[in-house]
């Protein structure tokens, strides 16, 4: 889903910097039609204005933003369209709040 949904943003013209998970053959794709890959969650941050999740869970999630926690800054936004569990979503919410970085549950 979040390769759809990533091949979908670059046809409408957006620029897209993706970092690798477990699955590198989406990400491959990505940039072979333009994406750029991020090496670490520093460079992926510096570059991003807006990150779009898609993963499989709120553990997940959880353990990505904490991966982006050092190098998130104020204004910021991070759109999740993970199923994910409204209790992490919320308790996740609220910390980033505090530093500046919008959350939106997609």
């Amino acid at each position: 889903m979040g390769h759809g949904m990533a091949a979908n943003l670059m046809a409408k013209g957006n620029e897209l910097t993706v970092i690798g998970h477990r699955n590198r053959v989406p990400v491959e794709d990505l940039v072979s039609r333009g994406a750029v890959e991020a090496e670490t969650f520093q460079s992926l941050s510096e570059a991003s204005d807006i990150f779009f999740f898609c993963l499989s869970d709120s553990d997940v999630v959880e353990q990505v933003v904490g991966d982006l926690w050092p190098h998130l800054r104020e204004g910021q936004i991070i759109v999740d369209a993970t199923t994910a569990n409204p209790v992490s979503t919320k308790r996740l919410h609220a910390a980033l709040q505090k530093v500046g970085v919008a959350m939106v549950d997609a």
